[in-house]
């Protein structure tokens, strides 16, 4: 299984973070914080996309670290890209394009 490229890819590596890495993080954090996320969702975005100063991590490996099943961690991962798709619209901003952009 090849591991897709996370949101975070060279932002929470070991090398110095590029200047536009670094701002994309940072409108990372800012959607995160307007989309109003709970604990959960916040905890597996986090997770997921290596957020939390940890390396991204795969849907089974959220689940395992959270206690749940990976039905449930996709659920939940659902609806915090769904908020944050919406928080997104505020910046005028799409999410994808900072997904691509990290890249």
């Amino acid at each position: 299984m090849v591991k897709s490229e996370p949101l975070a890819d060279g932002i929470m590596g070991n090398s110095l973070p590029h200047p536009l890495n670094q701002k994309l993080y940072r409108v990372s954090e800012e959607l995160i914080k307007i989309a109003s996320l709970t604990d959960q969702e916040d905890k597996v975005f986090r997770l997921r996309f290596g957020l939390s100063g940890k390396d991204p991590m795969y849907i089974h490996e959220v689940a395992t670290e959270m206690g749940l099943i990976i039905e449930d961690i996709l659920e939940v991962s659902r609806a915090a890209m769904s908020k944050i798709s919406v928080a997104a619209q505020h910046f005028d901003v799409d999410v994808e394009d900072i997904i691509e952009g990290i890249k």
